[in-house]
């Protein structure tokens, strides 16, 4: 499955994309032919003009963002099998010629060509390569200019991913990625944490309807209001007989309070118990190697994924009309998105070389490609490996008369 990658645009292009010039992106396309690469497009106007250009159909390109050189292959869901599957193989064709680039990608729709998940994606790998957060925007269709940085040694992962608020609103951070803060505000540093059970503290300073009982250690001054609490499991259905409810809540722990006999809510004299919502809860400590693990699984997860979603329609899309019947040294070809007539017959004779293992490539159990004379490339599989061997003891054959 070759292709023609001659057109000397592409090569124009990608000199401009690379060298640094005004010109970010480039776009590759079949133009309706069957394995001649051609140049869409090129221009100046970054990710946003970039995704506006992508079709429904096979494409290859460039994209320059900062200095990262981004390969992006686009393989629509909505093309068939075949298409797919010569786009695969012609993708490494098209990454040895466009060989400077520091990230590849695979995507099935432009919805997926967005600065978040694109820096996500640089940030997961392993590309030596500072990248500057304020300088990505949905609506700027060209990069910002990076502000020159003074040299400095590299910081952990968890200092990288430490934002300032302006830029975490700016840009919000993918699912995939999580941010952990380190460190809690100022003005409730001296406050103690709550303890496990207690009930949630409103903003406005307002108490949240109370579950159960919540024993305070700090013990009560003159002049704190005792309130009473409503009664408990034990008291509401032990009387009737009733089987007891589990508490879906976890218990206090014994040294957060007084015994249970003490039925008082006092508050702190020191230190409020309505403490805000926001500092109610600290992130863990994640060291920097256990960050980079955790991220970079996600994305291999995502990619294998995506693999195996892309295995399984090419499956389906391959199976559908591909019926063929080995005649003698002639094989019987229903109707099918190789054909360009409603039945083909293919003779074995006039087979060019021999086939091809083409499992890796399409993804596809007992898959093998043959070149035709005249009649170009077409792609063969097998339920069962023999029937593989069978076919192509008879196309030797053939091809020996």
């Amino acid at each position: 499955m070759s292709c023609d990658l001659s057109d000397p645009s592409i090569i124009q292009a990608y000199n401009e994309v690379v060298g640094g010039e005004v010109t970010n992106w480039l776009l590759l396309g079949y133009n309706d032919t069957r394995d001649v690469i051609s140049l869409y497009g090129k221009g100046t106007g970054g990710l946003a003009e970039f995704a506006s250009q992508i079709r429904n159909e096979v494409l290859f390109g460039l994209l320059r963002l900062d200095k990262v050189n981004i390969l992006i292959q686009h393989i629509s869901v909505q093309v068939s099998g075949v298409r797919r599957a010569r786009g695969l193989v012609h993708g490494r064709a098209v990454a040895n010629l466009l060989k400077d680039h520091d990230l590849q990608l695979i995507i099935a729709s432009a919805a997926e060509l967005t600065p978040s998940n694109i820096r996500s994606k640089i940030k997961s790998s392993n590309i030596d390569i500072d990248i500057d957060d304020e300088g990505w925007d949905e609506g700027v269709s060209q990069p910002l200019q990076q502000s020159p940085k003074p040299a400095s040694t590299k910081s952990s992962s968890s200092q990288q991913l430490a934002a300032s608020p302006s830029s975490d609103d700016a840009l919000p951070t993918p699912v995939a990625t999580p941010i952990h803060h380190t460190s809690s505000p100022k003005s409730v540093s001296a406050s103690p944490p709550l303890p496990r059970g207690s009930p949630a503290a409103s903003t406005n300073g307002a108490t949240s309807p109370v579950a159960e009982p919540v024993v305070i250690s700090t013990p009560p001054t003159a002049d704190s209001p005792v309130v009473p609490l409503p009664p408990t499991d034990v008291e509401d259905r032990q009387p009737y007989g009733l089987p007891l409810r589990k508490s879906p809540l976890e218990p206090v722990p014994a040294d957060a309070g007084s015994p249970v006999g003490n039925r008082s809510l006092t508050p702190s004299t020191s230190s409020s118990p309505h403490m805000r919502a926001s500092s109610g809860y600290q992130h863990p400590d994640i060291s920097s190697a256990e960050l980079n693990n955790t991220i970079s699984d996600k994305f291999f997860e995502a990619e294998m994924a995506k693999r195996q979603t892309l295995k399984a329609q090419l499956e389906k899309d391959t199976k559908r009309g591909q019926d063929c019947t080995l005649s003698g040294f002639v094989v019987v070809q229903g109707g099918n998105s190789c054909s360009t007539s409603p039945t083909d017959a293919l003779d074995l004779k006039r087979v060019l070389g021999s086939p091809q293992n083409a499992e890796e490539d399409v993804l596809i159990p007992n898959s093998f490609q043959v070149d035709f004379h005249h009649s170009g490339t077409y792609l063969f599989y097998t339920d069962e490996p023999e029937l593989k061997m069978t076919f192509i003891r008879v196309l030797m054959s053939a091809m020996t008369q």
